[in-house]
């Protein structure tokens, strides 16, 4: 049953990530139907995660104690509604306010998906797992690229967002015919009887280690590169590299194919090392440290060769590489502080996503000021970006421990705040 969980989570994380990304493929119509500009492209861009963090927070709590069926349902269900609600935008007010709404819906989903999987597997396959269910992201990201630029060109960006709501509702009722299987409920009964007592101080303790931080960092640029990938590279590939749109759409699905082999490839290999030697260090962060460092180099590269090929193979490879970190940083918090997994994924889902209400802004201002040549202004993006992956990627190698740094249980918390106290 864990592998049906499993596809499941997969195409969902996929309809989740398309809902985000099809705004990248709809870009040129849009800003020519309201006449934005590349500032105003960049606030919408960012408008998705104004409230995607605190929503990402209170779902995942909830999640922990109603379960990740009730959540799961309740977000498809605000998709489907929100996607069809495309009909009704008339204006860059409107387009942002839909975009925080469908933030908000969307905000809980990968750090209940990534809790849920995490109690179906053992800690030397989770890996895997974990990467699979972002390979979803990819997939919705890059894969789907030619159906949807397809539907935007033929039918208008209305009916392609409208198109993913029916997709939600699709899925919205195969998930709620899935049973509730009695492994299932074995495993949510198991994690109720985690004790509810927590003492935040010793939390924000956890939160100033070096392991917490610079993991939280690293993975803010895994996220920056995604949001780059998802609402920038469309137009990148038509204005800069000059590509038509359905040569954009195939191009995005050889970049979500090759990075989805590049990053299970890397996350199994870890996984395997992690078999061996039992060594989080050794088989997790230097594997996902090295990786920013590699995904670094390859984005940097585009702005030195202008090759349509190399673009697409440095794209693929970056996005592959940059996303062992959000396979690997989740579970890197949750040993923090397991007891409490739910919470810290949606920590780290929740600070990663700050790279979404920024990202897109600075990188709207940075096209922006190049005034009309756009090649210059999308290589400041490139090299910022390709900047970000490189630094963290170091300062992840050298800084995380997490086999020597803080793990908590929330017994442990619990005796050590009453220490604090008396």
């Amino acid at each position: 049953m864990r592998w049906y969980v499993l596809v499941f989570l997969f195409f969902t994380m996929a309809i989740n990530f398309a809902d985000k990304s099809i705004i990248g493929y709809a870009a040129e119509s849009i800003m020519s139907e309201f006449n934005l500009t590349y500032t105003q492209w960049g606030l919408i861009g960012s408008s998705f995660f104004w409230l995607f963090s605190i929503s990402g927070i209170l779902g995942a709590a909830w999640s922990d104690r109603i379960g990740t069926k009730k959540i799961i349902a309740v977000m498809l269900a605000s998709w489907s509604i929100l996607q069809f609600g495309a009909f009704a935008i008339a204006g860059l007010p409107m387009l942002v306010a839909y975009r925080v709404l469908l933030g908000i819906g969307e905000g809980p989903f990968a750090p209940t998906a990534i809790s849920h999987v995490s109690k179906w597997f053992k800690p030397e396959s989770r890996g895997m797992a974990i990467s699979i269910v972002n390979a979803g992201s990819m997939l919705g990201t890059l894969a789907s690229a030619p159906i949807l630029v397809m539907l935007i060109e033929k039918f208008g960006w209305r009916i392609g967002f409208a198109s993913l709501g029916l997709l939600s509702v699709v899925f919205l009722i195969i998930w709620m015919l899935l049973p509730e299987t009695h492994s299932l409920k074995v495993d949510v009964n198991h994690v109720k009887l985690a004790p509810p007592k927590f003492a935040w101080s010793e939390f924000f303790v956890i939160l100033r280690s070096p392991t917490c931080l610079f993991t939280l960092l690293a993975a803010f640029s895994g996220v920056w590169l995604t949001m780059w990938l998802g609402l920038w590279m469309p137009s990148y590939l038509t204005k800069v590299v000059e590509m038509k749109p359905m040569q954009m759409g195939y191009t995005a699905l050889i970049i979500g194919i090759g990075s989805v082999i590049v990053s299970v490839f890397i996350s199994t290999l870890s996984d395997r090392l992690y078999k061996k030697n039992h060594n989080f260090r050794t088989s997790r962060i230097y594997f996902a440290g090295i990786s920013l460092i590699v995904a670094g180099m390859f984005l940097a590269s585009i702005t030195i060769f202008h090759s349509p090929i190399w673009i697409t193979i440095a794209l693929s490879m970056a996005k592959g590489f940059a996303y062992t970190i959000l396979a690997i940083s989740p579970q890197v918090l949750m040993q923090l502080l397991p007891d409490r997994s739910g919470l810290m994924t949606s920590l780290g889902t929740s600070f990663m996503n700050i790279a979404g209400m920024i990202g897109p802004v600075i990188t709207g201002v940075l096209v922006q000021s190049a005034g009309e040549n756009v090649s210059l202004g999308f290589a400041y993006s490139i090299l910022l970006a390709a900047g970000l992956l490189l630094i963290f990627g170091i300062l992840f190698s050298i800084f995380v421990k997490p086999d020597t740094g803080l793990c908590y249980s929330n017994e442990l918390i619990d005796k050590k705040a009453k220490t604090s106290t008396s």
